[in-house]
C-alpha cells in the first residue's frame, strides 16, 4: 500500500519540506519571476533527496529524475499566466505527488533493501506532523482567501499617510504619529498566533485520533471557540471566517491521518 511504502514516504516528507517547511513566503514569491530564486528552491529539494540517497543510495535515479521534474513543474508554471491562483497551487501539488508515486511504480523502489532503523509507523508520523502544520495552514490561506476579514492594518497606514513628511521628521510631529497610532491601534490577536494554534489543534487531534478518542476532539475545538466567543458574536465576518477555518481544520487533520496510516 501506499501509505506503508518507504520510498513514497521517505519522498513525500522531503516534498512537503522543501514546498512548505524550508520555503519562505518571500521566496515562494520570488521564484515565480526570478530564476535565482527559483534555483534556490531546486537546490533545497535537491538537498532534501541527497540525504535519502544516501541513506539509500539505490533511491539516486528516482531522486534525479523527481529533481528534474519538480525543477520542470516548476519553470512551466513561472511562464503561464496565474489566471486562478486555486487551481494553480492544486495543479503543482498533484502534479508532485504524481511524479513520486510514478516513479516509484516504474523503478519497483519498494523491492529495494533500506536500514532497519526506517520503520514504516515512524515516517508515518513524521509526514502526518509535518503536512499537519505549515502545509495546511498554507492550503487555508490560498483556498479560502476571499473570506479572510479585513484587518486594521489599512487604516492605520492611512493615518501615517496623513500625515506630512516635514511634520514627521521633527520631534513633535513623531510624538503626535506615536501617539494617533496608539490611539487608534486595536489590536485583537498576536500575528502568526492564529496559525500556530491552528497546528497545536490539529497535532493534538491526530494524537488523539491515534488513541481512538474521536470523541476528545470535541473539547478541543470548544475550547478554541470559547476564547474567541466575544469576538466572534460580535463580528459576523469573522465568526463565518472562524467556522470555515475550524471545520477545514477539522476535515483537513481526519483525512491526512486516514490517508497516512
Amino acid at each position: 500500500m501506499v501509505n506503508e511504502s518507504i520510498p513514497i514516504l521517505l519522498f513525500l516528507i522531503a516534498h512537503f519540506l522543501g514546498d512548505f517547511q524550508l520555503q519562505s513566503e518571500q521566496l515562494a514569491e520570488t521564484k515565480k519571476t526570478s530564476f535565482k530564486s527559483l534555483f534556490k528552491h531546486i537546490s533545497i529539494h535537491a538537498g532534501l533527496i541527497a540525504i535519502i540517497v544516501f541513506i539509500v543510495p539505490k533511491y539516486w535515479k528516482a531522486g534525479l529524475i523527481i529533481i528534474l521534474a519538480h525543477l520542470l513543474i516548476d519553470m512551466v508554471k513561472k511562464h503561464l499566466p496565474v489566471a486562478n491562483e486555486k487551481v494553480v497551487f492544486i495543479l503543482d501539488q498533484l502534479m508532485h505527488l504524481a511524479v513520486i508515486l510514478t516513479v516509484n511504480s516504474i523503478f519497483n523502489l519498494d523491492l529495494i533493501a533500506t536500514p532497519a532503523w526506517l520503520r514504516v509507523p515512524t515516517l508515518q508520523w513524521v509526514l502526518l506532523i509535518i503536512v499537519i502544520t505549515k502545509p495546511i495552514n498554507t492550503t487555508f490561506k490560498i483556498l479560502f482567501s476571499n473570506y479572510q476579514p479585513e484587518t486594521t492594518k489599512q487604516s492605520e497606514l492611512k493615518i501615517e499617510e496623513g500625515f506630512s513628511a516635514e511634520i514627521e521628521e521633527s520631534a513633535i510631529g513623531k510624538w503626535l504619529v506615536k501617539g494617533q497610532m496608539h490611539h487608534s491601534e486595536t489590536p485583537t490577536t498576536i500575528r502568526g498566533a492564529g496559525a500556530n494554534i491552528g497546528t497545536l489543534e490539529r497535532v493534538l487531534a491526530a494524537l488523539l485520533l491515534s488513541v481512538n478518542q474521536y470523541a476528545a476532539l470535541g473539547i478541543i475545538f470548544t475550547a478554541k471557540s470559547i476564547t474567541r466567543y466575544d469576538k466572534i458574536s460580535k463580528d459576523p465576518v469573522f465568526a463565518e471566517y472562524y467556522l470555515i477555518g475550524t471545520l477545514f481544520s477539522i476535515l483537513a487533520v481526519i483525512l491526512c491521518y486516514q490517508l497516512i496510516f
